[in-house]
């Protein structure tokens, strides 16, 4: 009997435990996600997250071809 009362209680522990734990996770990546949308609005591209991630790919592949340039002229 008592054995069945504590792991009653011991389940809804756990529940609640990971609920929580899942609402912390779902408010740590709100946060992020607000952070890295900030800085596409203050890159000057607006809430177009696409064409940020474009630009600065298309930035990388130039700065790899620049030095490749670089270091073989």
């Amino acid at each position: 009997m008592w054995d069945d009362y504590f792991a009653k209680d011991d389940a809804i522990r756990e529940r609640y435990y990971a609920e929580a734990q899942d609402m912390r996770n779902e408010s740590l990546m709100a946060d992020e996600q607000s952070e890295y949308m900030g800085k596409v609005y203050n890159a000057g591209f607006g809430d177009d997250w696409q064409a940020y991630e474009s630009y600065f790919k298309q930035l990388n592949q130039d700065i790899q071809q620049f030095e490749g340039e670089q270091n073989n002229g």
